[in-house]
Parts: C-alpha cells; sequence; structure tokens
C-alpha cells in the first residue's frame, strides 16, 4: 500500500499457479498488487531479496500490522483474522 502511494503504481506480485493465485484474489491482494499469471523469461529479472535478522518483538509486530492491514482490505479478510490479531495484539 505504501509502494503504490509512493511510486504511484500498484508492486507485481507473480503467481503462476492457479490455487495460489485464486487464494491472493479472495484475500484481495489483487485490489493492492498487479498479479501476473504468467511466467518470469528469466529468474534474473526478480532480482535479490535483502536478508535480515529481525527480533522477535518486532517480526510479532510486523506479522500484527501486516494482519491488522488485510482486516482493513475487506470483510472476509476482518473475519478471517480477528481471532489471529487479537492473540498478537494481545501478547505486547
Amino acid at each position: 500500500v505504501r509502494a503504490k502511494g509512493r511510486l504511484g503504481c500498484a508492486p507485481t506480485l507473480v503467481s503462476t499457479r492457479p490455487d495460489i493465485t485464486r487464494l491472493l484474489k479472495s484475500m484481495g491482494f489483487d485490489e493492492v498488487f498487479h498479479l501476473v499469471e504468467e511466467p518470469l523469461a528469466t529468474e534474473g529479472q526478480l532480482g535479490e531479496l535483502p536478508t535480515a535478522s529481525i527480533p522477535g518483538d518486532e517480526m510479532r509486530g510486523r506479522v500484527l500490522a501486516a494482519h491488522q492491514n488485510l482486516m482493513a482490505m475487506n470483510e472476509r479478510n476482518r473475519e478471517a483474522f480477528e481471532d489471529l490479531v487479537a492473540t498478537l495484539d494481545g501478547a505486547e
């Protein structure tokens, strides 16, 4: 969501598996990301993902924020993730 606001375009997700694409769409990811269902020509098109060691509390906070964002996307996500968010939020 931030990338779209900063860059003016939606980030791209590549999903060549129909089951995964269906899952992404059911969770509303197609409203935030540009979904590509065709394989890329080379793995080099993806670039390198950064790696980092994240402390447990920070990771929990990121997971909580991500699921709160998912919940805000649509009612189905809100219902699906409300228990998890309540649990994560209570662990602070």
